[in-house]
């Protein structure tokens, strides 16, 4: 009896979605940095606690003491061997395209989100590993899931149920980028107030992880047609409540086996950034220097209030 409960457990664990999640600690591990897992997070729209996959907030750079950058990436596991993800991506021109991932000094200290990350005003030739920086790249505007098993459930149901993991965990990772800035955010102004404002800068990545098939879907002779990929951005937008209009999230979509080499892409990018904010650091700080806090923006006050 007991070892038929035992199987029962093990089998049940081993067809969830926990062997993803803690594959993709194992590796975050591997890399000598931290997973935090079912991390959580109060969902400011829903007003309700939920929780997130695995944060981890453990690329950070100081230099000389002059400048300070943290980074963190922020992960939504997903797994079913009975659906197929279909991205549709499109040329996109953008400069700030990640305007809801990235944050700086002096954003935190005058609360001015709506603005473009001072990050791009000292160097234009910086650019992320989203590709886009420079010019056009193609990023997905739109997905479908297909069903590849349950025959027996009804078509609306099968693309009702199988699109909402999709949407989900997109709202999970930038739901969660939206409470960390704000915790965060509490945490700057504090120490404006106490040591003055110095550069401070953040970047949040938002990725998906899928156990499953993902494709890119395309046009030809009035066909979709679909090619395999390990590694889709997905544009998605969303409005935290610290602005007025929506802001765009891109999203790193990438299959259980390529996340490593997705990961090591981001280390390097961490190398370049800190580099960049390195070498204009004087300039930051200046800048920095001619900065007040408004009375509204008073940390004793609720995130975003005024």
């Amino acid at each position: 009896m007991a070892n038929d409960i035992k199987a029962k457990a093990t089998e049940a664990v081993n067809t969830s979605g926990y062997p993803l999640e803690l594959f993709v600690s194992s590796i975050l591990t591997k890399h000598h940095h931290v997973a935090w897992n079912n991390e959580y997070f109060f969902d400011f729209a829903e007003q309700k606690a939920r929780s997130v996959d695995i944060i981890s907030p453990a690329f950070n750079h100081n230099m000389n003491n002059q400048v300070a950058f943290g980074s963190s990436v922020v992960i939504e596991c997903k797994k079913s061997p009975q659906t197929a993800w279909v991205f549709f991506e499109a040329e996109s021109v953008v400069q700030s395209e990640y305007s809801g991932q990235i944050f700086d000094y002096e954003q935190y200290a005058k609360g001015t989100y709506e603005n473009e990350s001072l990050i791009w005003k000292f160097n234009d030739k910086l650019s992320l590993h989203y590709g886009i920086r420079n010019g056009l790249s193609k990023v997905a505007l739109n997905y479908q899931v297909v069903r590849i098993g349950e025959k027996d459930l009804d078509d609306s149901v099968k693309q009702l149920k199988a699109k909402d993991t999709i949407f989900e965990a997109a709202n999970q990772v930038v739901k969660f980028i939206t409470y960390w800035m704000a915790m965060g955010e509490r945490n700057v102004l504090n120490r404006f107030l106490e040591n003055g404002i110095y550069p401070v800068f953040n970047l949040d990545y938002p990725v998906i992880i899928y156990d499953g098939p993902l494709y890119n879907g395309y046009l030809k002779d009035d066909r979709i047609e679909l090619e395999e990929r390990e590694h889709i951005i997905l544009k998605y937008q969303y409005q935290p409540p610290y602005v007025q209009k929506p802001k765009t999230f891109l999203l790193d979509v990438v299959k259980k086996d390529y996340f490593e080499k997705l990961l090591i892409i981001l280390e390097k990018e961490q190398e370049i950034i800190a580099a960049h904010l390195d070498s204009n650091k004087d300039e930051f700080d200046a800048h920095a220097k001619t900065l007040q806090i408004p009375q509204w923006r008073h940390p004793k006050k609720q995130p975003f209030s005024k």
